[in-house]
């Protein structure tokens, strides 16, 4: 296949080929499929269920149990098909999955897990007054892998701070190249984590009428609810070492020569060496970066409560005031667990956490003599540690069957805030500490941290368009994951206000024109909303890095080409402080976060119109069958509704590799590139639409 040897499979497509370097802002387009092709997902669930229900008196019993079996089999064989970064002709960097005989040589992975669950509820009617209480409890079992091909990171299990690699059911532990380190006391959880059996979920409700007034009535509500564990962090998985590596080089001249096949022991150094006649490559095995599973993992679970008035105005209208909260409790969110923190990774690499050590293996050149400490960078762990809470103000007005009008009136006051929105790891090619093995002058002579991150399958990134950066630029990862507070600040999806019109209304018979006069309506729904927050920051290998604030950057929602004030320096230049700009980046540039807090700005508002007319024929005397033609209008007005703007404003990236190898004072050699997109808006919401519909009735 194109003269490619020691691939894993013929019949699944070249690799994918990166043609010009392909990162920091996706200029290049590859050849050959993403890197999360071919992939299949097969998701089956079965469940049983009853409910029963009696009356006795004043109270209304309902109890009720559900059973689940959930079965998920996929089959993730992009990274074994192999990924090429190429410019100018030559090969910058190679990279090819392979998976060892404990784990069956293939990519497939078949995950399962039980749900039990039972209720008990009463609705208790009292004179102008009306509970309803109950108590709910469930079981998630933790997902499995049915063969055991799921290996965990495990931070602490040979000591404080001392963390190893365990798989599933196993007690051996290991480490990054499937050396043991030790046994573990108990054999761990096979799915990473174990059952949480203390998801009791009691719900409280009344509605009052006071007075025995017909038209107010006071209603409140308290309840608990518990989440399903999701079986996508377990999926997360599917790449960690030691039984999935990649064979990993750099700096070969000759397409012909790719791939390498290493030796199948996972030995540390020089196991992938590889110096065929003819070629300059070099070849290693190398881990991914490791995608972790708390082994401390609870269900999830949230507090909701309200507390409103309801007052009906005449015989056809209503009105209503509600306060409703929430409080969001071990949520899932991403954290670093690496002691190596960026800013101690830019203050030395000869002493303390991101020490490398020197391989004394007299084949191996330098720089690649070089040796991290285990597990020192590039664990990423997926916990449910976060918080959230959400506080809003409800006004509603309805009106029914007035004069052939139906219309209503929807308005919130709201606030949320959270110190993690989303879950979304992505694999990278090589943990932080290694990039620097393989940035220096023999090789490509400027790292830029998104070149070796490639996003698995099952999480796919949506790109604007080949070309163009990614839409979203959130971080995945907070800035300081020893300081998890410090990320504490609105949520992503956080609207502070939103209006919500809608109408239906019936027209009266149109007169002398027979059935063409009847059956007419017409419908609108308009929503204005405030914008949605967002962060400014650089990247260091996912982990963000927000300014200092200086001053209120200037803000105009309306102007794409500069949305937000940065005055810095535009690519292709150097990222540097300005003193002019409201950002100061002086503590990016070591690798340190900033006073910046999280989603501090507020995009574009949302201004947006639907109608519809619609046409209802009867077919027939007896009205059971009815033909609706109907004409919609979407963002009716044509009106303009941008989407965030675009704030990476750049990335810090290894240059050059060490300022001396094994020195006393070994540091990387960094430079901080401005992003071209930074401050821009890139899409906006689709322009108006029209549609034709006819829906047959019977």
């Amino acid at each position: 296949m194109l003269g490619f040897v020691n691939l894993n499979f013929r019949n699944k497509g070249i690799p994918t080929i990166y043609n010009g370097q392909p990162e920091p802002f996706g200029l290049a387009a590859p050849l050959g499929a993403d890197t999360g092709t071919p992939s299949a997902r097969d998701d089956n669930v079965w469940s049983i269920a009853d409910n029963l229900g009696f009356q006795h008196g004043q109270h209304n019993w309902k109890l009720g149990a559900e059973y689940r079996y959930i079965r998920l089999d996929v089959q993730n064989e992009g990274p074994g098909r192999g990924l090429i970064e190429a410019s100018a002709g030559l090969v910058g960097f190679s990279s090819i999955a392979r998976v060892a005989p404990e784990f069956g040589g293939g990519f497939d992975r078949s995950f399962r897990t039980h749900s039990f669950a039972g209720f008990a509820q009463d609705q208790w009617r009292l004179p102008n007054l009306t509970l309803n209480y109950g108590l709910r409890y469930e079981v998630n079992t933790a997902p499995v892998e049915a063969r055991n091909r799921l290996v965990n990171y495990y931070p602490n299990i040979l000591g404080p701070g001392v963390g190893g690699l365990v798989r599933s059911g196993d007690s051996t532990i290991m480490d990054e190249f499937g050396n043991t380190l030790g046994t573990a006391s108990l054999s761990t959880a096979r799915a990473g984590f174990g059952t949480d059996f203390n998801n009791w979920g009691p719900h409280l409700g009344f509605a009052w009428s006071p007075r025995g007034s017909e038209r107010t009535v006071v209603r409140g509500g308290y309840a608990v609810m518990f989440d399903q564990q999701p079986l996508e962090p377990s999926l997360n998985m599917l790449l960690n070492p030691p039984f999935v590596m990649q064979d990993f080089s750099v700096s070969d001249p000759q397409l012909e020569s790719n791939f390498s096949t290493c030796d199948p022991i996972y030995t540390e150094g020089a196991a992938c060496l590889s110096q065929a006649p003819g070629t300059y490559a070099s070849w290693f095995r190398q881990r991914y970066s490791i995608t972790a599973r708390d082994p401390h993992t609870r269900t999830p679970y949230v507090q909701q409560w309200n507390l409103g008035v309801q007052r009906q105005l005449g015989t056809r209208a209503l009105f209503e005031v509600a306060y409703i909260g929430s409080a969001g409790h071990k949520l899932p969110r991403l954290r670093d667990l690496s002691s190596c923190t960026p800013a101690l990774f830019w203050q030395s690499l000869s002493t303390g956490p991101c020490a490398f050590s020197i391989e004394t293996d007299a084949d191996i050149p330098p720089p690649y003599n070089l040796q991290s400490v285990p597990f020192s960078t590039g664990v990423l762990n997926q916990e449910n540690s976060s918080n959230a809470s959400f506080n809003s103000l409800l006004l509603r007005f309805e009106t029914r069957a007035f004069r052939g009008l139906q219309m209503g009136a929807h308005y919130e006051f709201a606030k949320s805030i959270d110190d993690a929105s989303s879950l979304q790891p992505q694999i990278s090619l090589l943990p932080p500490d290694e990039i620097l093995l393989f940035a220096n002058p023999f090789t490509f002579s400027t790292y830029f941290p998104n070149t070796l991150a490639e996003p698995i399958n099952f999480n796919p990134t949506l790109s604007l368009r080949p070309g163009l950066p990614v839409i979203t630029t959130r971080p995945d990862l907070p800035q300081d994951s020893g300081n998890l507070k410090g990320d504490r600040g609105l949520s992503d999806f956080d609207v502070r206000n939103r209006l919500v019109l809608n109408l239906l209304y019936s027209v009266r018979q149109l007169g002398g024109l027979g059935v063409l006069g009847k059956g007419w309506q017409l419908a609108g729904l308009s929503t204005l909303q405030s914008g949605q927050p967002y962060s400014v920051f650089l990247d260091f290998d996912g982990s963000p890095l927000r300014p200092n604030l200086r001053r209120r950057p200037v803000i105009d929602n309306h102007n794409p080409q500069s949305a937000i004030e940065l005055d810095l320096p535009s690519y292709p230049g150097l990222l540097s402080p300005n003193p002019a700009s409201p950002f100061d980046v002086t503590p990016n540039l070591s690798l340190a976060p900033g006073n910046l807090g999280r989603n501090t700005f507020s995009g574009p508002a949302l201004k947006d119109t639907d109608f519809a007319i619609l046409k209802n024929t009867a077919l027939g005397t007896a009205g059971r069958k009815t033909m609706q033609f109907r004409v919609e209008f979407f963002n009716l007005f044509n009106t303009t509704n941008f989407f965030q703007p675009y704030t990476h404003i750049g990335y810090v990236s290894s240059n050059g590799g060490f300022n001396c190898i094994g020195c006393s004072n070994m540091r990387g050699n960094f430079n901080t590139f401005s992003d071209p997109f930074a401050g821009q808006i890139l899409q906006a919401r689709p322009a108006r639409q029209i549609q034709f519909a006819l829906k047959f009735n019977f």
